[in-house]
């Protein structure tokens, strides 16, 4: 790996979001490249792959933002970071059996780097490889399930009221080094929150481009954003909370964080970050909930009752409901941070999109 780095860098030192960059999207080697066999595996779990509810209850609220809007003629339903397909195709089944007038006008769009270009979609979804959101003039719904902890990443750490950021030295067992940086990422918060002995912040302005570049194409209409991450006050509960990279192989934590394997790199989102920078950028805010809560908003356990009331086979409706456990399972899925913001609606919030779904 040593030798590829240096022909990709040209130079020892390099930073922790150029190393992500190079483990997850390179072409030949990363884990998002065709070559990783096991990324639409057992390798790589998320929420839409784990049942397709997901979509489904998601598609109810999509529903009744277009219905909010006074349901307007022209509206898209954009994902980014969908390479998969499941959310997408499971949320556009859903909106289909809500309305199919409102699933007949939708314009949907999947961006991504990396798609799994085996899998079924229907025909009115368009998808765009990218790593950039550039598309204009949008009124609709923007989504996003894991993509803003999948963005390369700096890691800073304060000390004596200085921020430094961590380089490593692939050269020399990738020894770590501390360069002081002329900025305060975090100056709107305590001090006594970002200035914890030893505390290694994951930071990425990666992800505010991206959140500036939604702002400059959405002229109205609604982001939800779904991550495992953290606020600020957490840490005022919980000072060992993990705000620092996060190694996966084959669904097992692996505590070395310059791996050498194929291994899947995320950071614990900072919520706090991205509700400014969505802020600064034109949205207003909606809402912030677990994904358990925001779930059972959008009345899981109703869907799951109707489901056993139909239900046929027995065992596989009971095998069905397990997995979709999961969802709200707070050791497993439920406790990621749902976002909700809008863009030029007023009188626009959550109570009020809740009331008017579908049950």
């Amino acid at each position: 790996m040593q030798k590829k780095l240096h022909h990709k860098f040209h130079t020892k030192l390099i930073s922790y979001d150029q190393f992500m960059e190079y483990k997850l999207y390179d072409k030949n080697d990363g884990y998002y490249s065709a070559k990783n066999q096991e990324l639409w595996g057992t390798d790589y779990v998320t929420s839409p792959i784990t049942h397709s509810a997901f979509g489904f209850l998601i598609a109810k609220y999509i529903y009744a933002v277009w219905i909010s809007m006074n349901s307007p003629n022209t509206f898209s339903l954009i994902e980014i970071g969908g390479g998969n397909l499941n959310f997408i195709n499971n949320i556009f089944d859903g909106i289909r059996d809500l309305s199919p007038k409102f699933a007949d006008l939708l314009n949907i769009v999947v961006i991504d780097r990396n798609f799994k270009n085996n899998l079924e979609r229907h025909k009115n979804i368009q998808l765009i490889n990218s790593d950039s959101f550039n598309l204009k003039n949008i009124t609709g719904v923007i989504i996003s399930n894991e993509l803003f902890d999948a963005l390369p990443f700096k890691r800073l750490i304060n000390k004596k009221d200085k921020f430094y950021e961590i380089f490593a030295n692939y050269c020399n067992d990738f020894e770590e080094q501390e360069l002081e940086i002329k900025y305060n990422p975090f100056y709107k918060y305590s001090e006594d929150i970002y200035s914890i002995p030893g505390k290694v912040f994951a930071y990425s302005p990666l992800q505010k481009q991206i959140i500036k570049d939604i702002g400059d194409g959405m002229e109205s209409g609604v982001v939800l954003s779904i991550d495992y991450g953290y606020f600020f006050n957490d840490l005022k509960k919980n000072k060992n909370l993990i705000t620092d990279a996060r190694i996966i192989k084959k669904q097992n934590i692996v505590n070395n964080i310059y791996s050498e394997d194929l291994v899947d790199i995320s950071s614990f989102v900072n919520f706090n970050l991205l509700i400014d920078w969505f802020t600064e950028f034109g949205f207003d805010f909606m809402f912030s909930d677990k994904q358990s809560k925001f779930l059972q908003d959008l009345d899981i356990v109703n869907f799951t009752k109707s489901y056993l009331k139909n239900s046929v086979n027995m065992a596989e409706a009971l095998k069905y409901i397990r997995t979709l456990e999961d969802l709200i399972d707070d050791n497993i899925f439920g406790d990621y941070i749902v976002l909700g913001v809008s863009k030029g609606l007023n009188n626009f919030n959550h109570n009020s999109l809740l009331n008017k779904l579908i049950y």
